[in-house]
């Protein structure tokens, strides 16, 4: 069963992320285009400084979003310190300006009240954006490759993204660790369950035959609560798609830390990573690196 629903995930999420490719260009043209909305800024506060993520409609202010929220973490000792946190950008347009230009209304969900140069600097970036730059600035993730036919088309992603669904993503994930860590845990509970049914050769009386029964019902039931708990954490294929969908969107408009994370608490992923990258063709550097699905 283990190995029905690794190959049953593979074979869904492949097919998800084909299907979600006309909601995902939907939803980006909306992005890019909305005069309303909420903009996630993501941060971590390291004995190094501060990292931000942000999306592609904040990214020409990253720096000064990188500065203020560094000075924040000086003036605000921070319990969470090394853990992700998240401040949204509120934003709603508000008229035009005498240029023509829409001004925006802009509140945060933290920090408002200490925020106000951030905040002006925020509401002239989206007042002065153009969708048609943002397009361009757009990170790929749908590669057309063509096949031994004119008329086939295979379809590609970025590997990176790849990597982190195969390995990490929460929810969606198929890699194999979990998958070897089922098997391992079934394959035990089976050999204690097949062991209590081998100790009927050796009744003599009514209490080895008690003893028996017990160990049978007993590895039974641990055999079958197992299964239920695998099953129980697991996401149906909805709320796989509509996570899937999630972090196609994120990688498309710029977030980072969700796939890149994880490689510093994974020092053996990240060791497979980095030889994978080492033995990569240099020549191809101009093309990014995708694989089919």
């Amino acid at each position: 069963q283990a190995l029905e629903n690794y190959s049953k995930t593979k074979i869904l999420i492949s097919k998800d992320i084909l299907e979600l490719r006309e909601q995902i260009e939907s939803d980006v043209d909306n992005y890019l285009s909305a005069d309303e909305g909420k903009l996630e800024i993501l941060f971590i506060v390291t004995y190094k400084g501060v990292a931000v993520d942000v999306p592609i409609r904040l990214e020409n202010v990253r720096e000064a979003i990188r500065n203020r929220f560094s000075l924040l973490a000086k003036q605000h000792e921070t319990e969470y310190r090394h853990e992700e946190q998240s401040v949204i950008v509120t934003f709603k347009s508000d008229g035009v300006d005498n240029e023509g230009k829409t001004v925006y209304n802009v509140r945060f969900s933290r920090f408002d009240d200490e925020l106000n140069d951030l905040r002006k600097k925020i509401m002239a970036e989206l007042s002065h954006q153009h969708m048609a730059y943002l397009r361009i600035n757009l990170k790929k993730f749908y590669y057309d490759i063509k096949g031994d036919s004119s008329e086939t088309r295979d379809v590609g992603i970025p590997i990176e993204f790849y990597h982190y669904l195969s390995s990490q993503a929460p929810g969606v994930s198929t890699n194999l660790d979990r998958l070897s860590s089922q098997i391992i845990m079934i394959g035990t509970i089976l050999a204690f369950f097949l062991t209590a049914v081998a100790s009927f050769n050796n009744i003599y009386n009514i209490t080895s035959l008690s003893n028996a029964l017990s160990n049978v019902i007993l590895s039974y039931a641990t055999m079958m609560a197992s299964m239920a708990y695998f099953t129980s954490n697991e996401f149906n294929d909805n709320q796989k798609e509509q996570l899937l969908k999630k972090y196609i969107m994120d990688y498309i408009i710029g977030y980072t830390f969700f796939y890149r994370r994880g490689r510093t608490f994974q020092p053996i992923y990240s060791l497979q990573h980095i030889l994978f990258q080492c033995c990569v063709n240099q020549k191809d550097n101009d093309r990014p690196l995708s694989t089919i699905v």
